[in-house]
């Protein structure tokens, strides 16, 4: 018998009238060590190298303790939690492992059929690891930059994430979960050394935001997260079909709500006020406007941004402004002014 829980990873054998429970780690076997009394026996020559003999009711009794004091409502955030990020994420190779035996057809199509998926391209399940960020930016969907330029695919050196072409596909019928692990570690990898993240986007994010916070994504403290997970062309706000915006987020926020609750991330960034606005729309999250900054663009016209902070449904804070600043439009007195006042924000509310 193989067990997972929030303390370990054990599994539990009869050998002769004993039960011996074994496991790879002491640590997954100090709580059932502590209610035998018994010690744990290092085996290195065995397939586990440490065990703890005990018999079926004192098993059955300390796996009963378990179940009655589940008290959390996602497992990988509490084992990361309880244990730290190595053994989660070996549990969450695990858990991905196990789609293997997942019933066909039990999700329906898991790839969209609408024209406006960048070609051949993967889910982009996060930017940067989502697993062991604290901080994450929130945006609309990513853009078709991280997979072509000038409707031509990414290649070698200059491709950022895992596409039809790197995976060996022709088809989305033709990917399984270890092609889908492969996607996932691109994501995590995005922005580790000799990769090709997109800086024009995220390098605003890096010296604009999380700088003020002494967060990096280069580091691994942050992270980016989007309402919808595929990159689209023309860009988000270029497709005029409403109904097809609309079926892309209704398809993915549940996705970031998941990641929001199991995860460790414990404040997030709204990056504009279209993500505030189906953040809200979806109870994900509870803002308020709480400063307004007026500037002038280049051509003379007066704008405004809103910051925003408030809390997830999950708990987590969340900042944020209404509009990602473009040098081009603003001049440099009013760029300068409108950071100021956002590193002032942040700093006041972090």
């Amino acid at each position: 018998m193989w067990l997972f829980t929030n303390t370990g990873f054990v599994s539990a054998v009869q050998i002769e009238k004993y039960l011996v429970v074994r496991s790879r780690d002491r640590e997954s076997l100090e709580p059932i060590s502590e209610l035998t009394g018994n010690p744990i026996v290092n085996t290195p020559k065995s397939d586990y190298p440490y065990r703890v003999i005990t018999n079926h009711e004192t098993f059955a009794k300390w796996a009963q303790h378990m179940a009655l004091n589940i008290d959390y409502s996602n497992f990988k955030s509490e084992v990361f939690q309880v244990r730290g990020a190595d053994y989660a994420h070996a549990l969450t190779r695990v858990w991905s492992d196990m789609h293997e035996v997942e019933d066909h057809g039990a999700r329906g199509k898991p790839y969209p059929t609408n024209s406006y998926i960048v070609d051949k391209s993967t889910a982009v399940v996060s930017f940067g690891n989502s697993l062991s960020a604290s901080f994450a930016t929130v945006g609309i969907n990513p853009s078709s930059a991280e997979f072509q330029e000038d409707k031509a695919p990414l290649t070698g050196e200059l491709r950022r994430l895992e596409d039809f072409y790197s995976l060996g596909v022709d088809t989305s019928e033709q990917l399984n979960p270890e092609l889908a692990e492969r996607v996932v570690d691109g994501c995590f990898a995005y922005f580790n050394q000799g990769k090709n993240p997109y800086k024009d986007w995220f390098g605003k994010f890096e010296e604009n935001v999380l700088s003020n916070l002494g967060l990096s994504y280069w580091n691994g403290s942050a992270c980016h997260l989007d309402l919808v997970q595929w990159a689209t062309d023309p860009v988000w706000g270029d497709i005029k079909e409403k109904e097809i915006r609309n079926a892309l987020i209704k398809d993915d926020i549940e996705f970031l709500s998941d990641q929001l609750d199991s995860r460790n991330i414990k404040a997030i960034f709204l990056g504009s006020s279209l993500v505030k606005y189906q953040m809200e729309k979806a109870d994900l999250i509870d803002v308020e406007v709480a400063d307004v900054f007026n500037y002038k663009t280049t051509s003379g016209s007066t704008r405004s941004v809103s910051f925003y902070k408030g809390r997830t449904k999950f708990g987590q804070f969340v900042l944020g402004w209404s509009r990602t600043f473009s040098r081009q439009y603003i001049s440099p007195e009013n760029y300068a002014l409108a950071l100021e006042k956002l590193n002032h924000f942040m700093k006041d509310n972090s």
